[in-house]
């Protein structure tokens, strides 16, 4: 038996499976030797393809569950929505606060980020991705919801107030504040994947550049 193990084998064993306990009610075939072992594998190769797309840190998507996801949705000539959002002076923040409580922060974005995609989208926002771009940098490919430039200039300003008014409480009796800068667009029709997010990182830069803690759609 091969190390990878795939649905298609799965299935099998679990076809089997089926038949012989409606045919004589024999032993189960998933919980025998060869049985068990196929869905064991097939278990344990879900999880480490789960596992190496998601980030270790915050639990979101990974960088490579994003390159992915853009080479996919250029295949597909999709229209879809992206943000990019970088937080504010965050090595500042680390130098004075220290890497263990930056750690704590990007821990609760990430999890504010995926909580507040998803209030108002409901069963459509399953679509929608939030993943860790990398250090400070959060992205979120937006494939639910209106697709035009106020509609998504919306959905990052309610972004940007939400994480501004929020407390991240480092201790029972101390909390930090911080900020965000945010680059939007929406995918152009037989746009590369490449150009596609050069344009969200361009507007990202801007954000950054005006002052930060605000919103830049191109």
């Amino acid at each position: 038996m091969s190390d990878k193990v795939t649905e298609n084998q799965y299935n099998a064993a679990y076809a089997a499976n089926e038949k012989i306990g409606n045919q004589r009610g024999g032993p189960d075939l998933l919980s025998s030797e060869l049985g068990g072992g196929v869905l064991d594998q097939f278990e344990e190769t879900e999880k480490i393809k789960e596992i190496s797309v998601r980030d270790a840190l915050t639990g979101l998507y990974n960088r490579r569950h994003f390159d992915m996801a853009m080479k996919k949705i250029e295949e597909k000539n999709e229209d879809v929505g992206l943000l990019m959002i970088d937080i504010d002076h965050f090595k500042e923040f680390n130098d004075e606060h220290g890497h263990s409580v930056g750690d704590l922060v990007l821990r609760g974005l990430g999890r504010q980020l995926n909580d507040i995609t998803r209030q108002e989208r409901i069963e459509e926002s399953k679509r929608d991705e939030v993943a860790r771009y990398g250090g400070e940098e959060f992205a979120i490919i937006l494939r639910s919801g209106r697709f035009n430039d106020e509609a998504l200039k919306i959905d990052a300003k309610r972004i940007l107030a939400q994480i501004k008014g929020h407390d991240y409480w480092i201790t029972d009796e101390k909390k930090l504040n911080i900020t965000i800068s945010i680059g939007v667009t929406r995918r152009k029709t037989n746009e590369t994947s490449e150009s596609f997010f050069n344009r969200v990182d361009r507007a990202l830069y801007k954000a950054k550049t005006e002052g930060r803690n605000r919103v830049v759609l191109v």
